[in-house]
């Protein structure tokens, strides 16, 4: 944020106890000074690593929760990219609208923008979401279209 970005993209991963933590990887060995896969690794266990900078030496920085990155980013001009997610949407959803953080939020998925609008009534101009093709992005229309039309 310090560099002016607009948008940062996060990964998500969930803990054996069914938290949602920020992280690369599904292990924690090549970024922490733990070992193994976050998905057999408590939230509590995870609390007592310590995360490696880009030179792989250790730093003071700690493993983030969703909720702790969604409290920090609220009220600030930026935008999170939820990359990792599609697996958790109701928790997403349920996290942000508890910590008021959904029109920073920017989903990528494989449903269209239309189905989650029938499955959670979303509001498309708060949910930006876009369809992947392999690696390309298919379909803002869908999104931008709702915006357009919603907003006139």
């Amino acid at each position: 944020m310090k560099m002016g970005v607009d948008i940062v993209e996060i990964d998500l991963h969930k803990t054996k106890d069914g938290q949602l933590i920020v992280m690369h990887d599904s292990r924690l060995d090549r970024t922490t000074n733990g070992k193994g896969e976050i998905a057999e690794t408590s939230l509590e266990d995870i609390r007592n690593l310590f995360l490696k900078n880009g030179a792989n030496m250790l730093t003071r920085e700690k493993v983030p929760t969703l909720e702790e990155v969604l409290h920090f980013i609220k009220g600030k001009r930026i935008m999170l990219n939820l990359d990792k997610s599609w697996n958790f949407l109701d928790e997403v959803k349920e996290m942000t609208d508890k910590t008021g953080t959904t029109e920073q939020i920017i989903l990528k998925g494989n449903k269209s923008a239309q189905e989650l609008k029938k499955k959670w009534g979303i509001n498309l101009i708060r949910w930006s979401i876009c369809r992947w093709s392999g690696r390309k992005i298919t379909a803002f229309t869908s999104v931008i279209k709702c915006w357009i039309r919603s907003s006139m």
